[in-house]
């Protein structure tokens, strides 16, 4: 399989993931952390010392060598046999999932209680520069045909909560095109 080269992936992608990434990191608490939708584990680069999986549903192939990979969808029930974590991420992954209330239901599970749930997705601003961008090559036209829903920042806190946890933070950043909600398992 041949990488995708710079103009299908856009430009800014690399350097929107990076702000993504810190963004969530300032927010990992815990030293099990799950990666969900995490591909090719980029936030392990900067968790040192600490227990790092990635789930996805891309092939492994992605994953960098090393690295605690498993090929699961978070819809599967299975997901509990990976035991408990202190934390997990979603970073720009809630808006392409076709059954978010589900996987957050899923990640409940799997969480210890007053563990973390850290989500990045883009605001519907930020979504409507991101087709722009990636109409003319700039940004991952991929990603932005694969949006299911963009939500906003009270829609994101009425799932999170319906699903058993507390909203500790919930707002925008990067001028606003991007939003983090972090909540604690009850």
């Amino acid at each position: 399989m041949n990488s995708p080269s710079l103009r299908e992936k856009g430009f800014l992608s690399a350097f929107l993931q990076s702000v993504r990434i810190k963004q969530a990191a300032e927010h990992i608490s815990g030293t099990k952390i799950i990666d969900i939708g995490g591909r090719d584990g980029r936030l392990s680069e900067i968790l040192k010392g600490k227990q790092y999986t990635v789930i996805d549903i891309a092939p492994e192939a992605l994953a960098k060598p090393g690295l605690k990979y498993i090929r699961m969808s978070v819809y599967d029930e299975s997901i509990v046999k990976l035991g408990k974590f202190d934390c997990a991420t979603l970073i720009a992954v809630i808006e392409h999932l076709e059954f978010p209330d589900k996987a957050i239901g899923n990640i409940g599970k799997i969480l210890n209680k007053g563990g973390r749930l850290v989500i990045t997705t883009p605001s519907k601003t930020g979504d409507r520069i991101h087709k722009i961008l990636s109409e003319i090559g700039i940004d991952s036209k991929d990603a932005s045909e694969d949006h299911q829903k963009i939500f906003t920042l009270p829609e994101l806190k009425w799932i999170i909560e319906k699903n058993g946890f507390n909203v500790i933070i919930s707002r925008q950043f990067f001028a606003g095109l991007n939003q983090i909600v972090v909540a604690e398992k009850n």
